[in-house]
């Protein structure tokens, strides 16, 4: 009974060092509104956010992200590869419009603290420039 209950323990141990595995989403969608000077609603949308896990070690993961903001028909879709660093999955990448974007994972359990931002916008992306500079809490996905 003892040594199963040390393997047990020990397998226990081991499925909490890989919090991530393939295919898990995290994602969120959250509704935004423009006002005018007078505070009339001009315009509204959503910002959809979503992480996929491609591959997971204990020491990286390749990502998939996907963000919009409707209406405007813009979004982010790259895939990218993050490194544990001071607790965190740490990214550097070029986005699919040539913007320079960094950000990190946080694992919390059933969620992850999402944050992406743009270090240098290219001449062709700047128009991105709003889905850039959130940090957001995505829960994951159960379906």
């Amino acid at each position: 009974m003892k040594e199963f209950l040390t393997v047990f323990l020990l397998f226990f141990n081991l499925v909490n060092l890989f919090p991530f595995s393939p295919g898990d989403k995290f994602s969120s969608s959250s509704d935004w509104s423009g006002q005018d000077g007078n505070g009339n609603t001009v315009i509204s949308g959503q910002v959809n956010t979503t992480v996929t896990i491609v591959a997971a070690s204990s020491d990286s993961l390749a990502i998939h992200i996907f963000k919009e903001m409707t209406p405007f028909g813009q979004f982010l879709d790259f895939d990218t590869t993050a490194l544990m660093k001071n607790g965190r999955y740490e990214f550097r990448e070029i986005d699919n419009r040539k913007n320079s974007a960094f950000g990190y994972i946080k694992d919390n359990g059933d969620s992850i603290d999402f944050f992406l931002d743009c270090a240098e916008f290219d001449e062709d992306g700047k128009n991105l420039g709003r889905l850039y500079g959130d940090r957001y809490v995505l829960p994951r996905d159960h379906g």
